[in-house]
């Protein structure tokens, strides 16, 4: 995911006061996000692909044409968009979970961060 995103996650966690370590915090987030966005994305393609894309990532080191396979997926305007809904997903299930401790000016300003990324 771009750098933008992570300055969306690293801007959300400060507005809200977050105190553990934002860029390891930002690093997992986007980690899960794009493992389950590529899971959901392989789920679509018929069975063959499907064993190819999981065998390739189960590799120890990926063969050549394991990597071409990973990289089309990866590139595909199908994964980019997958993504963006998970990413989007994730992090309104993230904010309902805090949003209860926060205070109205830590809201006020989550939201306005929000507003401008999505």
């Amino acid at each position: 995911m771009g750098n933008d995103i992570v300055t969306l996650v690293l801007r959300v966690l400060s507005s809200i006061g977050y105190e553990g370590d934002k860029q390891l915090f930002a690093k997992k987030f986007i980690w899960v996000c794009e493992k389950q966005a590529l899971d959901l994305v392989v789920k679509k393609l018929p069975k063959h692909h499907q064993s190819a894309i999981y065998g390739a990532l189960n590799e120890k080191i990926l063969s050549e044409q394991s990597r071409a396979y990973l990289t089309t997926v990866l590139q595909s305007e199908s994964y980019r968009n997958t993504l963006l809904l998970v990413f989007q997903q994730n992090l309104e299930d993230y904010m309902q979970t805090v949003a209860p401790s926060l205070s109205e000016e830590q809201a006020t300003k989550t939201a306005q961060i929000l507003k401008e990324y999505l």
